[in-house]
């Protein structure tokens, strides 16, 4: 049997030795389940393939543009704050490793991927108007600045 796991690094890990950046989700409730139905199951688990969640770069264009964005964002409605890391992984990482810039951004909400997702319509609005505003101010300044 194999399982699967998509948890994200900003859980539980189990490191897979020592001085290895790779960590491994546990899984450990899906084993538990398991051993309570047999307690003669036994479990391994091997990190066949991995990557390191995104984060926002601290420099150049993507960190740039985010600048801009946070700064026509400021006084959007229900704001709460400074902008939030979101360590899950997605198809950010990929594109980064291409040297294409990335910046991963949207109105705040809840129930995440959930039946009951939601978003804050004023939100919504605010944050289109602050991508027109962070766009122009980009384009107008010439892009990146290196």
């Amino acid at each position: 049997m194999q399982l699967l796991s998509r948890v994200p690094p900003c859980r539980g890990v189990l490191h897979l030795g020592r001085g290895s950046s790779r960590r491994l989700p546990r899984s450990s409730r899906s084993s538990d389940g398991l051993r309570k139905d047999d307690p003669t199951f036994s479990a391994r688990a091997r990190l066949v393939i991995g990557r390191d969640a995104w984060r926002l770069d601290d420099t150049g264009p993507a960190a740039e543009f985010a600048d801009r964005l946070d700064n026509a964002l400021r006084d959007a409605p229900g704001r709460t704050g400074a902008p939030l890391a979101a360590p899950y992984w997605m198809e950010a990482p990929l594109f980064a490793a291409a040297g294409i810039p990335v910046v991963i951004c949207g109105p705040s909400g809840g129930g995440l991927h959930a039946v009951d997702e939601w978003v804050d319509l004023r939100q919504v609005r605010a944050y289109a108007a602050g991508l027109v505003t962070a766009f122009r101010e980009y384009a107008e300044a010439g892009g990146p600045a290196h």
